[in-house]
């Protein structure tokens, strides 16, 4: 489970405190916002906005402890702006940060990783780097093998993965 922000119900609160929870209120409104906004300009392909809106979302999200699971959607995010931007290396870079924030709540083992696996896969095949995005498309199927996903959309796009390879 992520952090909670709010530790105590509001009536329990001091003026101060109940100011503090607002404001962190606000912040996460304003995380949440920025987030939806980068999402929507990398659909419209407006990838410098929207690395700016993945960007404010990290900063202010740093101040937080825990979201490792939300820093991580928010930073897989941006590996795909660099992905399609063609910038191959800052993506993977991107995706492998993504990953260490799974491994921090102990999802290293999940269909999140399990995508950002494939994800990985498709940067290494686009480098030709062929046997390294083999390896990873069979870390993504060991996953989903062990999760018993064999119907999931993730377990699709490794099996696709695996015979493009070939």
């Amino acid at each position: 489970k992520e952090a909670n922000i709010r530790s105590h119900e509001p009536e329990d609160l001091s003026p101060v405190q109940k100011d503090i929870v607002s404001s962190d209120d606000l912040c996460m409104s304003i995380i949440t916002e920025q987030f939806k906004s980068g999402l929507k300009n990398l659909r419209e392909a407006k990838y410098k906005e929207s690395l700016e809106c993945y960007n404010r979302a990290l900063e202010l999200l740093s101040k937080f402890s825990g979201f490792e699971e939300l820093k991580s959607d928010i930073t897989l995010e941006r590996g795909i702006v660099y992905w399609k931007k063609g910038k191959y290396e800052e993506a993977a870079n991107q995706y492998l940060e993504a990953f260490k924030y799974l491994e921090k709540i102990k999802a290293d083992k999940s269909v999140k990783a399990a995508r950002l696996y494939n994800l990985l896969c498709n940067i290494r095949r686009l480098q030709a780097k062929l046997k390294e995005a083999f390896d990873l498309a069979n870390n993504a199927m060991a996953i989903l093998k062990e999760l018993n996903l064999q119907n999931d959309i993730e377990m699709a796009r490794t099996y696709h993965n695996i015979a493009w390879l070939y």
